[in-house]
């Protein structure tokens, strides 16, 4: 009985700095989304699309795609379709109504496709440094030092990103770039620690790295 406790005592020690780990990247999106929320529906939707771009590795083809589906034919016909006068002339005033209302909807996407298409270069960016951070996290789990990962992601996000994102983003008034550019050096500082961390850690000898897992 004493060896299974003290073997789900390795497993703890070892997992837990990786669930920590996981619920702080977790938690700093969710941070990122009040943050971009208190800027206003445009940068939150824009913050939306970027992200499902970058995710699904969307090409400019359907940027541009959305933007000629919101110049699409409809609001043209509205714009200049003939109405009847007579007892239907009241009809002219509802399609005008309805088309200004479509131009309205139609200036506010572009605004939001705009902005998201501004947030896709930091977004690049990030991917590389998450890409890296990735890498080195699974280094120093396979090292037996997953805790390295868990200190440098709460010293890169929580000690850099999300202040720098608060400086950048409202009080220099760069907005939805600003707050991502933050968390993007946030992240470039997490994966230059774990980087620096898996360096010095292959340096040691592998009797005392086997001994941490004993």
């Amino acid at each position: 009985m004493s060896a299974t406790y003290r073997e789900l005592g390795i497993v703890a020690r070892l997992s837990l700095p990786v669930v920590l780990t996981q619920i702080g990247m977790m938690l700093i999106g969710f941070v990122d989304t009040i943050m971009v929320g208190r800027l206003g529906v445009r940068e939150l939707a824009a913050s939306a699309l970027a992200n499902l771009w970058q995710w699904t590795l969307a090409p400019r083809r359907l940027v541009q795609s959305l933007e000629a589906a919101d110049d699409g034919v409809l609001p043209r016909v509205l714009g200049h379709a003939p109405v009847p006068a007579g007892p239907h002339a009241d009809v002219r005033g509802d399609l005008g109504d309805l088309a200004r209302q479509r131009r309205a909807r139609r200036l506010e996407l572009r605004a939001r496709l705009r902005a998201a298409r501004s947030a896709l270069s930091v977004a690049a960016a990030f991917q590389l440094s998450d890409g890296t951070q990735v890498v080195a996290s699974g280094l120093l789990r396979g090292m037996a030092r997953p805790d390295g990962a868990a200190v440098a992601n709460l010293f890169g996000y929580y000690v850099v990103g999300l202040p720098l994102g608060y400086l950048l983003g409202f009080r220099w008034h760069l907005g939805l770039v600003g707050i991502w550019l933050g968390l993007v050096l946030g992240l470039a500082v997490v994966a230059g620690t774990l980087l620096a961390w898996v360096r010095t850690t292959a340096q040691r000898p592998l009797a005392e790295l086997a001994a941490r897992s004993d």
